[in-house]
């Protein structure tokens, strides 16, 4: 199952880790500063 997470805030975050961990093809639709920290950072 293909799963999207619309908002990458606190919760967003939290639920795609939450999903990748157990197995689902997980993406996150961000923008603005949230957008950019994930693409420096990653998500964990």
């Amino acid at each position: 199952m293909r799963i999207l997470i619309y908002g990458a805030g606190v919760i967003g975050s939290l639920y795609a880790a939450l999903f990748a961990e157990a197995g689902y093809d997980t993406s996150i639709y961000a923008r603005g500063k949230r957008l950019e920290a994930l693409r420096n950072n990653g998500l964990l």
